[in-house]
């Protein structure tokens, strides 16, 4: 912090800009260790200089170069702040993507350890060829505390790997454990030991860390010890008097020894290997409460409620991870307290510090105790881990075992009140309130095989720190016979596991016999990319605000409503009605007549406050809202694309999708443009006054246009076109157009004879404006909301491909859009027209037919309304509308009562409705 303080940066800074590969190499060594120091010092040095020059240096030259910085970037990303930050960035994501298939070995694992700091799991694993989760779900492993007992946890582990021919770390997904358990989890998850090698751990633990005598004056067993501690009231008095039992260099030098790692000994570096999630828990007590506390050797992936490591840096969080006031997060919602950044042995030691046993384990400011005393039994901890990694992936098989419990029975000498401390702590430790939780819980998911294997025998009742080699082998008995009695409960376990484990190890080792081009080719076909609906089956069915499809008799989205409804899938509305907003209070006089304001202006203004603006080459007059919102407040009919900060509507569906964990499929039924699809819309009236410079200007435009888009492919349409002269001859023939973007249907005529006898028509146009976008930049900021769902865009036009590649890179299943490209905003989009360019029934049908909701009243008796025709494309929108439906149910139907994959479903739906063309995007498989 003191060279922080210095204003070091400048230096730095300049230095990272050097052509000089040994300054290069200097400097990096300096900010990969001051990276790693803090969060603060991290977010001291996280500038936008800094970030660029690293990003550069990536791509150096210099191997070593290359190394550095990205040892940096990672150590950068150990801060939930600049996480954040760095997860925004997708030019580098793409850049450590792209260098985990690097040639240079140590430029390969440096990339990918950045990758997994910033929680891009699957990214990740695709890069390193890791093993897909299984197509039935996942595999859980959790093992209760108990110190030197265990060994019993051990020996039924055995008995699981017998029956199954298979390493322990080979067969499951996820692996975790307390104290002795976490321990166990680490040796053979991440350092991948084999049950012999935890063995000799557990008689080196004896020999080397347990032989001490114990004093003569010390309890009976640890609790008894324990409660006389809590009893004392003075943690001065626990160290000053009683102190610790065992001295806790010798266990530190043996974890160590065991943990040593040519790679890194960091939890987080483990995660380059291809091996299982592993995580331990403790117990933090240098907060008030005490908290549980996770070691793992994951990161969450982005957009996962955590909390600081750091409580007095940052108490709480907020949706998108960062720190505000008030509450902190519930576990109901977010993750744990825990930390990759630290060492293997670190997690182990921290995990075991039983109390008066061993000393607390201490790390700058934060202190930790052993974890039974949160979380004896860490299965309900492993359910919650894997909700946070895998959210749309059910559990398959979960396996818990403990080390051992003795019967209940009589309190010895009868009831004292100053037992009190001994049964809270008796309570506290307990395994089996977890283990009667599941019990009752267990059976409302039929679909997820359970197993507790927990021998109940007296035998068990040994101590934490026992090195009597004949308690060992009662120990040893007990759990033998238990094992001999439910070994059909081992038996069935086992063949739950193998049959899986060999189908993925096929598809496995064609997996990774494959080149690198050779899978990018065979993407498609590859069974990973192509995802299903996972447990989550909520649809949520998303809608724009004022959306020009509320008018259509018949409308594909309320056609998938009333389909769920009828199959029973369950599905959530997100409108103007249920998250948008209502519309503004309707204006309470009718729509005033141009023609009584004296004159027209000369150049109008479009929704400008400000300045003049067009669109194309057209100078537009101000609008007359038919939503109430005053036109001088109006907003662009565009979403601005510069920087800006999420609209109410985009947090709205951030906030509804984060509260609805069950959501599988998010369902937008929106309108897309080169910007993005559009959340909200606008209506409002134009006018045009013929003969008038503005009415020439406007009858141009549109002829220009029209002219360039059919130039070369309907010649018939185009000489139509140039015959006509005026706006009369214009509505007729096109009543409804879209011009920027925006949708322009004419809805009448008022004329007025002048005192000169000339007759002045004014032509109204009601307009339908895009006023609120979903870009691509809103959909990064709403990172988390995507993971592991299904998005399905039913608007005419399909996604834009920034917009696409946005969901895929924020984690979402599968896109499915659209494969007409969307219009840019500053082109003219006809409804109706073919790929060639011909017209229908020779007339030009364009945009969405409907029916007038109310008519303008006259506002004086000497003018006349001459209202439009129906258009002719009205039916054949209608048809389209109730295609689109068919199409849309029929692959939902695939989709949820087949079971079949995404894109599967898709090209089912496609075969039946020929007419429709829709892409489905799936991630990239490195």
């Amino acid at each position: 912090m003191q060279l922080i303080k210095c204003d070091i940066m400048k230096p730095i800074e300049a230095v990272l800009k050097s052509s000089d590969e040994e300054e290069l190499v200097s400097v990096l060594q300096v900010v990969v260790t001051l990276t790693f120091v803090s969060d603060h010092v991290a977010q001291k040095m996280l500038t936008k200089d800094v970030l660029k020059s690293l990003k550069a240096l990536c791509g150096h030259k210099n191997s070593e170069v290359q190394r550095l910085s990205l040892f940096a970037v990672g150590n950068l990303a150990f801060c939930l702040e600049t996480r954040r930050t760095l997860m925004h960035s997708e030019s580098l994501r793409d850049l450590l993507i792209r260098l985990t298939i690097s040639q240079e070995r140590r430029v390969s694992k440096a990339a990918a350890r950045a990758l997994a700091i910033l929680g891009e799991n699957e990214n990740l694993r695709r890069a390193i060829r890791g093993r897909p989760v299984a197509k039935k779900g996942l595999r859980i492993l959790s093992m209760d505390g108990g110190g030197m007992k265990g060994l019993a946890t051990v020996q039924m582990l055995k008995q699981i790997e017998q029956g199954t021919g298979k390493r322990i770390h080979e067969m499951f997904d996820l692996i975790c454990g307390t104290s002795t358990g976490g321990m166990l989890a680490m040796a053979l998850g991440i350092k991948q030991m084999t049950l012999d090698q935890c063995e000799e751990i557990y008689t080196k633990l004896g020999k080397l860390v347990f032989a001490e005598p114990i004093p003569k004056d010390e309890a009976a067993t640890w609790k008894e010890k324990l409660d006389q501690l809590f009893k004392s009231s003075s943690q001065s008095f626990r160290v000053v008097v009683h102190g610790s039992k065992h001295s806790a260099d010798q266990f530190e030098r043996l974890l160590k020894e065991m943990c040593a790692d040519e790679d890194g000994d960091l939890l987080i570096e483990s995660a380059v290997k291809g091996i299982p999630k592993v995580f331990a828990v403790s117990t933090l007590v240098s907060v008030m409460p005490a908290q549980p506390y996770i070691f793992r050797n994951y990161q969450y992936p982005p957009g996962t409620l955590e909390v600081s490591p750091g409580m007095a840096e940052s108490p709480s969080i907020s949706a998108i991870g960062t720190a505000v006031s008030g509450a902190p997060v519930g576990i109901k919602r977010g993750a744990f307290m825990g930390s990759c950044k630290h060492r293997v042995w670190e997690a182990i030691r921290a995990s075991s510090a039983a109390p008066y046993y061993l000393d607390d384990f201490s790390v700058d400011a934060n202190r930790w105790q052993d974890g039974a005393i949160v979380a004896n039994n860490p299965t309900i901890f492993a359910i919650r881990e894997a909700q946070l990694l895998w959210p749309d992936t059910r559990i398959d098989c979960l396996v818990s075992i403990g080390c051992g419990s003795v019967p209940t029975k009589s309190r010895r000498g009868g009831w004292r009140y100053l037992d009190t401390g001994q049964v809270l702590i008796e309570s506290a430790c307990s395994v089996e309130r977890v283990e009667e939780t599941l019990d009752t819980l267990i059976p409302m998911l039929p679909e997820m095989q359970y197993f507790r294997f927990n021998p109940v025998d007296e035998r068990c009742g040994m101590e934490l720190d026992e090195t009597d080699p004949a308690i060992w082998l009662k120990l040893e008995a007990a759990t033998d016979e238990y094992i001999q009695k439910n070994f059909l409960a081992f038996k069935n376990l086992c063949e739950l596991l193998v049959p899986r484990y060999q189908e993925e190890e096929k598809s496995s080792d064609i997996y990774k016999s494959l080149s690198f081009s050779r899978l990018t080719s065979l993407n498609q076909g590859f069974s990973e990319s192509n995802p299903t609906l996972g447990w989550r089956r909520v649809v949520l069915l998303v809608e724009a605000s004022f959306s020009p499809d509320f008018g259509k008799k018949i409308n594909h989205a309320r056609s998938l409503e009333s389909f769920c409804s009828q199959n029973g899938i369950r599905l959530a509305l997100m409108n103007s009605a249920s998250g948008f907003g209502k519309p503004a209070t309707a204006l309470p006089t009718p729509i005033t007549s141009p023609l009584f304001t004296g004159s027209f202006p000369s150049s109008p203004l479009l929704y400008s406050p400000d300045g003049t603006q067009r669109i194309g080459r057209i100078d537009l007059v101000p609008p007359l809202s038919l939503d109430g919102h005053p036109t001088t407040k109006s907003s662009p009919p565009t979403s601005p694309l510069k920087s800006r900060q999420p609209s109410a509507h985009v947090r709205s569906l951030y906030d509804k999708l984060q509260n609805m964990p069950q959501v599988g499929v998010i369902h937008l039924a929106l309108q897309n443009d080169s910007t993005g699809s559009v959340l909200s819309w606008q209506n409002d009236v134009f006018v045009v006054a013929e003969p008038g410079e503005l009415a020439d200007r406007f009858l141009q435009s549109v002829k220009t246009s029209l002219s360039t888009l059919l130039r070369g492919r309907n010649r018939k349409g185009a000489y139509s076109l140039s015959k006509i002269s005026c706006l009369s001859e214009l509505v007729a023939e096109c009543p409804s157009f879209e011009i920027g973007g925006i949708h322009h249907r004419y809805i009448g005529r008022q004329t007025q004879v002048m005192e000169d006898n000339q007759e002045i028509g004014a032509y109204m146009f009601r307009r339908t404006v895009p006023a609120v976008h979903m870009a691509p930049e809103d959909v990064r900021w709403m990172v988390g909301a995507w993971r592991e769902r299904i998005i399905v865009c039913s608007g005419k036009y399909g996604l834009a491909h920034g917009l696409v590649k946005a969901f895929m890179d924020c984690g979402a299943k599968a896109v499915i859009s659209s494969s007409i490209e969307p219009p840019d905003s500053q082109t003219i989009v006809y409804h109706g027209m073919d790929v060639n360019g011909s017209l229908e029934n020779g007339k030009f049908v364009i945009g969405d037919e409907e029916a007038d909701e109310s008519e303008p009243e006259p506002v004086s008796p000497v003018s006349d309304w001459e209202d439009s025709d129906v258009e002719k494309g009205g039916n054949h929108d209608m048809d389209d509308e109730e295609y689109l439906a068919q199409f849309m149910c029929l692959m939902y139907d695939k989709l949820f009562r087949e079971g079949v994959t995404v894109d599967t479903a898709l090209q089912q739906a496609l075969r039946s409705h020929p007419k429709l063309k829709y892409s489905c995007h799936l991630p990239h498989v490195l």
